[in-house]
């Protein structure tokens, strides 16, 4: 289930600014699957930064 109205708009020039032939990088030719891939890096980086962010208060 999506939203209707989605505030968030697919990164269209780091899709297609993709490094090509690249050992350490796997380019992602359907463009859902990179949307995906894109949003769950988001979140993690955000759970990262919020986890590392507690840290520090607790300590």
């Amino acid at each position: 289930m999506t939203p209707a109205i989605s505030s968030a708009k697919f990164p269209l020039w780091q899709y297609l600014s993709q490094p090509i032939g690249q050992a350490d990088y796997k380019l992602i030719v359907n463009p859902r699957k990179f949307w995906h891939v894109k949003k769950l890096r988001h979140i993690e980086r955000c759970w990262v930064m919020a986890y590392t962010h507690n840290e520090e208060r607790t300590i």
